[in-house]
C-alpha cells in the first residue's frame, strides 16, 4: 500500500513540476521582453483568467494561461512526454525518491518590465517554488503521512 502512495505520488509530482516550477516565475517573468517590436501579444480567449499563479490555478482558463505563460523545468510536447524546458536534462536515483535537474546555462528574467537589469535564474528558485507548493499541499492534508528529515 505504501509504494503504491508513493508511486502515485511520483506521478503527481511530474505532473505538476511544470506548474510548480513556474510559481517561483509568475510575477518575474511576466516582465521578460525583447525587442520593442515585440512588447505585446494578442490571445484570443473564451474566458479571461482571473488567476495567474499557477500554483492556485484551478479553473481550466487559469491554467491554460498559466501553461502557456510560464517555462518550468519540464513541458509535455505534443505526445505527452516530459521533456526538458529550463533543464537540460534529469535524472532519477535508483529508488525513485530523488530527482537531479541540470539546469540550462545563461537562464535570466527582467524583474520589471524595461528594466535594464537581468537576474540569473538559479536552483534555488526551483528550490523555493517546490517548498512553498509541497508546504502548502502537506498542511492542507494532514492525515498523510511525511518523512521530513529536516524536522
Amino acid at each position: 500500500m505504501m509504494n503504491g502512495m508513493r508511486v502515485s505520488f511520483l506521478n503527481r509530482f511530474l505532473r505538476m513540476t511544470a506548474v510548480v516550477l513556474a510559481a517561483a516565475f509568475a510575477f518575474l517573468l511576466a516582465g521578460c521582453g525583447g525587442s520593442s517590436a515585440s512588447t505585446s501579444f494578442t490571445w484570443f480567449v473564451d474566458n479571461i483568467p482571473a488567476n495567474l499563479d499557477p500554483q492556485v490555478a484551478t479553473k481550466a482558463e487559469d491554467v491554460i494561461a498559466c501553461e502557456n505563460l510560464y517555462g518550468g523545468l519540464v513541458r509535455r510536447n505534443a505526445s505527452g512526454e516530459l521533456v526538458p524546458d529550463l533543464c537540460e536534462r534529469w535524472e532519477i536515483s535508483s529508488d525513485g525518491l530523488t530527482y537531479t535537474f541540470y539546469l540550462k546555462s545563461g537562464l535570466t528574467y527582467t524583474g520589471t518590465k524595461g528594466a535594464a537589469t537581468d537576474y540569473a535564474i538559479t536552483a534555488e528558485d526551483f528550490v523555493y517554488a517546490f517548498r512553498r507548493f509541497y508546504l502548502a499541499l502537506l498542511s492542507k492534508i494532514p492525515e498523510i503521512e511525511r518523512d521530513c528529515p529536516d524536522r
